[in-house]
């Protein structure tokens, strides 16, 4: 439990590092506040957020297969997986989606799936330590729980 714990808030730390950074590139770029730095400076901080932001992405996929383990959690662990793959690719393929005035939409969706990654790991976590407290109560309905092992279960 420790572990799904720690892998979900080192996800959700490097998103958060990786949003903050992602609105400074985005405040940079507003034309009536434009900062004017090196096209150095822009780059580093453009590779330090895809950094970020695929660290996190590595991780909501390791906490996607350690929730897989989970009967309960199954559901929420696949779509952690396959969001871990979507919400990066949208991210390095936004600097071609929609240019011009509007190209603003397509910061916003690929903030909002930054935002909704973050999400998906702290509700994976949750889900994944409710089914861990149940188990130890033995509060886990029949269908989802497994039986020990050597056990059978009783047929009516």
């Amino acid at each position: 439990m420790k572990a799904i714990h720690s892998i979900s808030l080192i996800g959700r730390l490097a998103l958060m590092a990786a949003l903050v950074l992602g609105l400074i590139l985005w405040i940079m770029q507003i034309g009536a506040i434009s900062v004017h730095i090196s096209s150095v400076l822009n780059t580093i901080l453009r590779d330090i957020h895809q950094l970020l932001g695929v660290s996190g992405a590595i991780l909501l996929i390791a906490l996607g297969v350690v929730a897989m383990l989970r009967p309960g959690a199954r559901s929420w662990a696949a779509a952690g997986i396959l969001y871990a793959f979507v919400f990066p690719a949208f991210g390095l393929l936004q600097e071609t989606l929609l240019l011009g005035g509007l190209h603003w939409l397509v910061q916003i969706v690929h903030l909002l799936l930054g935002i909704g990654a973050m999400y998906l790991a702290r509700e994976i976590e949750r889900r994944y330590q409710r089914l861990i407290q149940d188990v130890e109560g033995g509060i886990v309905p029949v269908a989802t729980a497994t039986p020990p092992l050597g056990s059978q279960r009783a047929t009516n």
